[in-house]
């Protein structure tokens, strides 16, 4: 497998920014393709360094894809840098051009742990024609809650969506998208994991409920560990045999 890293310019965030890409030496169209975002405090290499990816996916033929996006919760954030459509749109668009990434969305995956894994939820939540199926590793779903609950990170969190009453009815208040679409027939497949003793596990299975309840197809996956890197590497390594395994899943 290769490990390629790109930069460019983004127009959605309009400043340079790097992507890495793990591909098989010799790509056989059309790839499944896995989009994996990173956490708080994290950057496109931090899945690289403390989990052995790279490895992982050197026994299944298909694409990981691992953008960088700082601090911006994956929201359209009011300066003008646009990091939720860099991820579900400008970024899918870019690496189908680089690579071989198969079009269609039972072949287009997408996974995250923590704000990372929030970022995942809201791509195939907002996406689901685009993003088949969510690995959502100890998300942080409710992030209405988690203003009202902290509110020393009040400044920081109007400058990434606003007013609170602006986040309500924003596609980033995720319990508002899935209620929204509970009538809609194309919806993403879910798998949640969380550590039994990680803060955000009460969350988790509330939104859990919620999909459920919603008519999602969604399956929680609990494990030993908190919010901590074990948990999130033996996640990736389930997703990854899911992921290869799914045309015969889908048969």
């Amino acid at each position: 497998m290769a490990l390629a890293t790109m930069n460019f310019r983004s127009k959605a965030i309009n400043m340079q920014t790097t992507v890495n890409a793990i591909i098989p030496d010799v790509p056989v169209a059309p790839l499944k393709t896995l989009y994996l975002f990173h956490g708080m405090h994290e950057d496109e290499n931090s899945w690289l360094n403390q989990t052995a990816l790279r490895r992982y996916a050197a026994k299944r033929k298909m694409a990981i894809v691992l953008p960088s996006v700082g601090l911006s919760y994956y929201v359209n954030q009011r300066n003008g840098q646009h990091y939720f459509d860099f991820v579900a749109e400008e970024l899918v668009e870019k690496t189908r051009g680089w690579w071989p990434l198969s079009a269609n969305r039972e072949d287009t995956f997408v996974a995250g742990d923590s704000m990372g894994g929030y970022g995942a939820l809201k791509c195939g939540l907002n996406y689901p024609e685009r993003f088949g199926t969510v690995f959502a590793f100890s998300p942080m779903p409710d992030i209405v809650g988690r203003w009202r609950s902290t509110p020393e990170r009040d400044a920081w969190y109007k400058s990434l969506f606003g007013s609170l009453a602006d986040l309500e009815t924003s596609p980033s208040n995720l319990y508002r998208v899935v209620q929204a679409n509970r009538d809609t027939p194309l919806k993403p497949t879910i798998f949640q994991f969380c550590g039994r003793d990680d803060p955000f596990w009460p969350m988790n299975q509330e939104f859990y409920q919620l999909l459920i309840a919603n008519g999602y197809q969604a399956t929680f996956i609990p494990s030993t560990g908190g919010h901590e890197w074990p948990v999130w590497d033996n996640g990736i390594q389930f997703a990854l045999d899911r992921i290869v395994n799914s045309d015969n899943e889908s048969e």
